[in-house]
This record gives structure tokens, sequence and C-alpha cells, in this order.
């Protein structure tokens, strides 16, 4: 009943009870299946990652089981933006910053961390860091700290 309502506020034909169990039985096999491509072609992929092939050996995957279309196209790479010092940058790069046995990270003021950020960036005094983020958290935002 609750399908048929669904159905009449969507536009769609109503059907009866055995025309909809018809239909939802054929979807579990067609998630089965798709589920069982999409994680083998990510499973190749992370042995192409763990083996450290080349970027160009990599593929992205479009696949529609309905039609059939399967499509497999080289993967771009990351964009560079330009940096201080006529160096670039991309996203996936990252900066470690550890501390020495006489300065454990854990006691690391937030003012010496900046500065060793800035040190590791070769970027001066003359830039300023706008801000810093360790995953989903905001770590420092200048416009915080005046």
């Amino acid at each position: 009943a609750a399908s048929n309502l669904r159905a009449i506020a969507y536009g769609i034909v109503p059907a009866d009870a055995m025309e909809t169990r018809r239909v939802a039985g054929r979807i579990v096999p067609a998630m089965i299946t798709t589920t069982a491509l999409v994680s083998s072609l990510s499973c190749l992929e992370l042995v192409k990652v763990l083996k450290g092939l080349p970027l160009k050996l990599h593929r992205n995957a479009f696949v529609n089981l309905a039609l059939p279309f399967f499509a497999f196209t080289a993967p771009l790479p990351a964009e560079e933006i330009a940096g201080v010092n006529g160096k670039t940058h991309t996203i996936w790069d990252r900066i470690v910053i550890k501390g020495s046995s006489k300065s454990p990270v854990e006691s690391m003021t937030l003012r010496k961390f900046l500065s060793k950020v800035q040190k590791k960036a070769s970027c001066g005094d003359e830039f300023e860091i706008a801000n810093l983020s360790f995953g989903p958290f905001m770590i420092y935002a200048n416009f915080l700290h005046s």
C-alpha cells in the first residue's frame, strides 16, 4: 500500500503485490553483482598502489550493468598550485613536523609550531600561515588569533 501511494505521488503506475515482489526480487541479485564488480575493481587498483606502479597504469572505471557499459580512463594527476620560491604543491602534499627529545611535540607551543611550519615550507617571514588543519579539525586560523 505504501509503495502504491509513493508511486501515485511520483506519477508512476501503481503495481500489485506480486509485481512489487517480482521487482524487489531482482534488486538483491543486481546489488550483489554490482558490489562484487566494484569491490574487485577497487582491489585491482589497491594492488597497483601497493606495488607502487605509476599513475598512468591506474584506471578509473565507469560501469552501468543495465546497458551493459564499461569504460576505463586514466586518472589525471592532482592539480599543482604555484607556491613560494618557485615550488608547486598539490592537495596531497604534506609537511611533517617532529619534536626533538629536548622539546617533544606535546610541549610545543603554537607559535613555535607555526615557525617550524614556515621554516619547513621555505616561505620565510614575509608569508603568513592562514590556517592549519589535521583531518577534519582546524588547528589554527589566523583570523581567530590576533
